[in-house]
């Protein structure tokens, strides 16, 4: 399914060392301009590879669509209103920044005929139609854009390194990050020609924003790309272990917290300012998830065992103190936008996060050897000894031991609420308490569960080269 694509070498690889300035001996301004020019071309030349690779149809048009086709547009932006400019005031830039501008439009062009082909038409029927229309598009961006990398690494570099006294870096950098929040996602040839007006940039924005909201329902958005909430995957693993020919305690709570390290993973691996906002409240809510879901059903089996009342409440404790760093969180949180959080209040942000994943952390070190020691010496038969008898009626085709107990687990999570509160805190095992905050919750989070709220809210792509995200996720 892949085309052939002569060997692509960074621009960068194998260049000759930036000269020095012969009364200094350090590089000239323009090196680092290099470096950041490049780092925009990455991503892009990143798309361009994952759409020569892609092995069908529908994942090519995708890619072409959902990355390649917004990043190419939003650099090229950056290019024709921050990047070009400067160049007309440099020495022999002019022909240099009409250069980069031919190539720009020549993109748009490209682009156009892939948009004319694939708008209002649903993504598994792209390529079937118009394959080759899709493969001639693809072919002309790869060769448009190489060239443009070489001349960014050649002729961009030579005039920079002319007039390196008369650049600034930090000013350029900081101009290019602005134009590429302002920045439509869709190319157009009209807005490459009036890179400076500023009405146009925001109708057309708005408009790109409401193709967008289309194409997620005619299957551009891929469903399998969206976060599993933190209520789904725990729900799931608990299933899943329930169902394992011979599930063991000690497995059965590995896998459970391994949910909420996952949940850590991707707040510490986050990218953008609001892409970790949205991770530190997945996190919040899945460890809320997990704390309602021990003290409802592991803290009363435990109570019920020899030796085990200790346990329980120093599982108790924990809890609470997770809640209380839960409700200094929310607190924080409530009256900061999110793409704030982490980029205007960072430091308070991470002060108030960080002692939520070292309590965690802590929690699950405990638990594998405390509670799971305990739980193995007890015999299968002790597991249905839990305080409401109609619970066990309810799931008479599972045997004795870890299964139920797993079962338990997950008809919990199905239930528990996605926020500490201090009254659940109090009576983790009160079913009425659960299924009341539950529902409070849930009108909180503005029906995250329901399908009427992703239809209303699709997932939608990100913003290239802003590093902030874009799109809700389910978090709860």
């Amino acid at each position: 399914m892949s085309t052939p694509e002569p060997e692509r070498l960074d621009p960068t690889e194998g260049a000759a060392p930036a000269p020095t300035d012969p009364g200094r001996g350090a590089p000239p301004v323009w090196s680092p301009l290099r470096d950041l020019l490049a780092t925009y071309d990455r991503e892009v030349e990143a798309s361009l590879r994952a759409a020569t690779d892609a092995d069908s149809g529908l994942a090519r048009v995708r890619i072409l669509h959902n990355a390649l086709g917004r990043s190419i547009a939003v650099h090229d932006a950056i290019l024709v209103a921050a990047l070009c400019p400067m160049l007309e005031r440099l020495p022999d830039g002019e022909a240099v920044a009409e250069r980069l501008r031919r190539g720009c439009e020549e993109r748009a062009v490209l682009l156009e005929e892939f948009d004319e082909v694939s708008r209002g038409v649903a993504a598994p029927n792209v390529y079937p139609v118009s394959g080759e229309v899709v493969e001639r598009v693809l072919a002309g961006l790869r060769r448009s854009f190489t060239a443009h990398a070489e001349d960014e690494t050649t002729r961009v570099g030579d005039v920079m390194e002319a007039a390196a006294a008369s650049t600034d870096p930090d000013t350029l950098g900081a101009l290019m990050a602005l134009e590429a929040r302002l920045a439509p996602t869709r190319t157009r040839v009209d807005m490459l020609r009036h890179p400076g007006s500023s009405l146009r940039k925001t109708i057309y924005r708005s408009v790109d924003r409401g193709h967008e909201w289309v194409d997620s329902h005619h299957g551009w958005t891929e469903p399998s790309a969206l976060d599993a909430s933190p209520r789904v995957a725990q729900v799931q693993e608990l299933k899943r272990q329930a169902a394992l020919p011979h599930p063991t305690v000690r497995g059965l709570l590995a896998a459970y917290d391994a949910t909420i390290d996952q949940t850590i993973e991707g707040f510490v691996g986050a990218k953008g300012p609001l892409e970790k906002a949205e991770a530190a409240h997945r996190l919040s809510a899945a460890i809320a998830l997990h704390d309602s879901v021990v003290g409802g059903t592991l803290c009363p089996l435990l109570g019920g065992v020899p030796g085990g009342e200790p346990l329980a409440r120093a599982l108790r404790e924990e809890c609470g103190q997770r809640a209380e760093l839960q409700q200094a969180w929310t607190g924080f949180s409530a009256d900061i936008a999110p793409e704030d959080l982490f980029e205007r209040h960072e430091a308070e942000a991470t002060a108030r996060i960080a002692p939520l994943i070292e309590s965690f952390q802590s929690h699950e070190r405990e638990e594998s050897l405390d509670v799971a020691s305990l739980l193995e010496t007890i015999p299968e038969e002790s597991f249905r000894t839990m305080a409401s008898p109609f619970e066990d009626a309810m799931w008479p085709w599972h045997g004795q031991g870890p299964a139920l107990l797993a079962v338990r687990m997950a008809g919990w999570a199905k239930s528990a609420p996605s926020r500490a509160h201090p009254a659940l805190v109090r009576h983790p095992s009160s079913r009425v308490l659960r299924s009341f905050f539950h529902l409070t919750d849930h009108f909180q989070d503005h029906w995250k569960d329901s399908a009427l709220e992703r239809w209303v809210f699709p997932h939608l792509p990100t913003r290239p080269f802003s590093g902030r995200g874009s799109g809700s996720r389910q978090m709860r």
